[in-house]
Order: structure tokens, then C-alpha cells, then sequence
């Protein structure tokens, strides 16, 4: 049991920093074997029991912005990309929760910046 925690979860933001009012990419990888619980150990004829990450959720400074709920036709390893909306400078943190209920954490210190008055839109 000990190695699920020790299982690598990743998280990159990007542009980093970012102006405000600019979309970023939150990209997302967790090292996980994702079992679906229906393969069969051909020694023993015992199923191996499900073990799969089923909800991800993306907290921007705490606040929950992005909730996916998985099911056991995910990958292993699953890797995830999706876009927010800079606002202020703060902390991106995702949460991937297994069906045990344990829930394993990354987290990337994001800065925002003003836009330049000079530019053009």
C-alpha cells in the first residue's frame, strides 16, 4: 500500500508569469497503473481489485475551478491539459482522488503580472 503515495504527480503552468486577463495552460500528469478491476491473475483466478485516480480537481488560490470525474477507461498514467483564466498571482493546485479516497496533491506558484498599457488589443 505504501507505494501509491509514492507515485509521481506533475503540474505545469504556462506562461508563467502571465499577464492578467491572459488564458494559461494548466498541463497535468499522474504516475498511476490505473487498474479497471476486470483482468484476471491467470495463477490464482483472482480478479485484481480496481484501483483507478476517479476526480481531479484544480483549486486557482483555493478556490475550485476545474472538476473531471474519471472512470476505468482512463489511461495509466493520465495525463490532462486545460486553460484558465489568469486573475492574480497565487497557487495552482490540482488533486487527484483514487477509490480509496485518498487524494494526492501538486501544486506550481503562478505570478501575474499587469498587461503594458502600450500594447495594442
Amino acid at each position: 500500500m505504501g507505494e501509491r503515495n509514492e507515485q509521481n504527480r506533475r503540474i505545469k503552468v504556462t506562461p508563467n508569469p502571465a499577464k492578467r486577463g491572459e488564458l494559461i495552460t494548466v498541463k497535468a500528469l499522474a504516475e498511476h497503473e490505473m487498474e479497471p478491476g476486470v483482468r484476471l491473475n491467470p495463477d490464482t483466478l483472482i480478479v485484481y481489485p480496481r484501483f483507478i485516480l476517479n476526480k481531479l480537481i484544480c483549486r486557482y488560490n483555493g478556490a475550485k475551478v476545474f472538476v473531471s470525474d474519471w472512470y476505468s477507461g482512463v489511461s495509466a498514467n493520465p495525463y490532462i491539459s486545460f486553460n484558465l483564466l489568469a486573475d492574480k498571482s497565487g497557487e495552482i493546485e490540482i488533486e487527484w482522488v483514487d477509490d480509496y479516497n485518498s487524494s494526492t496533491y501538486a501544486r506550481e506558484d503562478f505570478a501575474v503580472t499587469e498587461p503594458d498599457s502600450n500594447s495594442v488589443t
